[in-house]
């Protein structure tokens, strides 16, 4: 009896102390969003360093196939993870432009690195993990009139293990013909969660030029609050853009459960 009780006691204090980070963990990004804006910030502000717009203009308009992605990085100043680069690279075999977004400053030699792999760099303050890096990229395209001229724009970071080799070649494949072949579809993502709530995962979203061009979509973005909370992130971020955008449009999904089972039983099947 006396056990019970100890092991009660334990798990009402884990759950209190739970609690009681989560409330610090929430107070905390809030006030660092109050303070961020009093002093005046805003998407432009936060994109300060590395943008160049005719450079931006330029590619978007010599992209035959007007796509565009935004990658969002976060690692040390000095090294560029090679996931990153194999990932970059893959997206641009699939004819993006992509615009490496990374969340804090790049030293100038690992600037220099990207860009002679087809990067165009962008250095933006770090607030507002992905979500924020999104929105503020997304509203500096609005403003200068250069979000219609796209017709595929992907938002995706550093969260995919990108290995290369034969996955990624298979990966590469199954995007192109996505991209080109299925113009009855409106955004493509990488996986979807079944959890709770459908919902779109965010490091992989693909969105056609009918969503780009949608009121919905841009006045989402305008809505979003830039907090660095990754609870924020899935609510307001993933959760929300699914229900207040993405529901009204059609959608293809990547990979599948049913993709997964095929493989593995394929895999056993050769074995």
């Amino acid at each position: 009896m006396i056990g019970k009780i100890k092991d009660l006691i334990k798990l009402s204090l884990f759950h209190l102390r739970r609690k009681y980070f989560q409330v610090e963990y929430n107070y905390t990004t809030y006030r660092e969003y109050i303070i961020h804006k009093l002093k005046g910030g805003t998407f432009e502000s936060r994109l300060r360093n590395g943008i160049c717009l005719r450079t931006l203009r330029d590619k978007i308009s010599k992209n035959k196939s007007k796509r565009l992605a935004i990658f969002v990085g976060f690692h040390n100043p000095n090294f560029i993870p090679e996931s990153n680069k194999e990932y970059v690279k893959a997206l641009i075999n699939c004819s993006f432009d992509v615009l490496y977004l990374h969340n804090g400053l790049l030293e100038k030699q690992t600037i220099e690195k990207l860009e002679n792999i087809g990067c165009n760099v962008i250095c933006r303050e770090n607030i507002g993990q992905d979500f924020g890096a999104w929105k503020d990229m997304i509203l500096y395209l609005s403003k200068y009139n250069l979000l219609h001229r796209i017709n595929w724009l992907l938002i995706c970071n550093d969260s995919n293990f990108f290995t290369g080799g034969f996955n990624g070649e298979a990966f590469q494949e199954r995007f192109k013909e996505r991209l080109e072949k299925q113009s009855d579809k409106d955004f493509i993502s990488l996986l979807c969660n079944y959890q709770m709530l459908l919902h779109h995962q965010s490091y992989f979203i693909c969105f056609s030029n009918n969503v780009i061009k949608s009121s919905r979509f841009l006045k989402y973005w305008k809505n979003y609050k830039i907090l660095g909370n990754r609870y924020h992130a899935i609510e307001k971020g993933e959760k929300e853009l699914s229900i207040t955008v993405l529901k009204y449009f059609r959608q293809s999904i990547l990979y599948t459960s049913i993709d997964l089972y095929e493989s593995v039983i394929n895999s056993k099947e050769n074995n």
